[in-house]
């Protein structure tokens, strides 16, 4: 459920938005001088982060493919103020049961999370990762770091996630991020099987010649408070933030099994957003051959389907055309 922004302190925000902008690899090693810092940007930057968690979750809630159990490890790495666990624990309650863990480069957002998740959903553990193994059975979350990451930490972050049992990773859906993500992807399929929104296990087809002005990225909905909130729409004017598009890229992997994973057959994933005009819909999907298709549906051939992408929403699939 979206919280009303409590009391925006917009000096603060402004602030904040800035330290965001200056932000690259490496450059910037703490962004909090306050919990009251940290309290300003969770009701604020980090809920609309922790939209685009709750439609990835939402995905992987109805994905066959995934179906972990419950009490397993789980690790939110580069935690902030602890959103994507707190998401992550909501869309899961069966993992309260397990340890949770946060881990930041900052003591004070690790604390300020620790206490967040606490008072959220008392799980049966909860710590600190500092470090070293983490165990087999654990689901780490990544969430918002990649362009902050020099090449030696994002090899070791790539470490990690190599001992852990799954992955869910989630970026804003920019081209250069779209685009690594989908690179990061190949280096981890020697481990883990892709459980979203990729269809397949083959390398990302948008990575071939000819596709470089193309990415994987998908639209989150926001929730209708986004629109009817006065703060909410204060805070999209004061930070120029269009709070209806939410532009998300995202990996989910998990541990390669000896039999395949169930995928749905047939089905290409619609990437960024269909594009109708009169009778017919336009679009680009990834096919279940590791392909990338261009795809023109008019409506006097395949009516559902056309419907069904003019109609939009998060991660599409339609079926394959035959």
């Amino acid at each position: 459920m979206t919280r009303t922004i409590p009391q925006p302190d917009w000096q603060t925000l402004d602030a904040l938005r800035r330290r965001f902008l200056l932000a690259g690899p490496g450059g910037l090693s703490d962004y909090w001088a306050s919990d009251h810092d940290l309290a300003q940007y969770d009701a604020t930057f980090a809920e609309r982060i922790r939209w685009k968690w709750a439609a990835v979750l939402g995905e992987l809630r109805t994905n066959p493919a995934w179906a972990l159990p419950g009490g397993m490890t789980l690790l939110d790495w580069g935690c902030g103020t602890g959103v994507a666990a707190r998401a992550f624990l909501s869309a899961f309650p069966a993992m309260r049961d397990g340890h949770v863990m946060v881990s930041d480069r900052s003591s004070r957002a690790c604390e300020f999370a620790l206490g967040r998740i606490r008072d959220e959903h008392a799980p049966a553990r909860l710590s600190r990762f500092v470090g070293g193994q983490i165990p087999r059975d654990t689901v780490v979350l990544v969430s918002h770091v990649l362009d902050e990451l020099p090449g030696p930490a994002l090899q070791a972050l790539l470490a990690l996630l190599r001992q852990a049992e799954a992955v869910v990773w989630v970026e804003p859906g920019t081209q250069a991020l779209g685009r690594s993500l989908a690179g990061l992807k190949a280096t981890l399929l020697d481990r883990f099987t892709t459980v979203a929104p990729c269809p397949h296990d083959q390398p990302c087809g948008l990575l071939q010649p000819g596709r470089e002005r193309d990415w994987c990225h998908f639209f989150a909905p926001p929730p209708p408070e986004a629109s009817q909130d006065r703060r909410w729409s204060e805070f999209g004017r004061r930070m120029a933030i269009d709070l209806r598009s939410l532009p998300t890229s995202f990996l989910v992997m998990r541990r390669a099994a000896p039999s395949p994973i169930d995928r749905p057959p047939g089905q290409v994933r619609i990437l960024g957003r269909p594009r109708p005009s009169k009778g017919l819909v336009t679009c680009l999907g990834c096919d279940p051959s590791g392909a990338v298709v261009e795809m023109r549906v008019l409506r006097s051939h395949d009516r559902a389907t056309h419907d069904r992408l003019r109609e939009g929403g998060f991660c599409l699939r339609v079926p394959r055309a035959s």
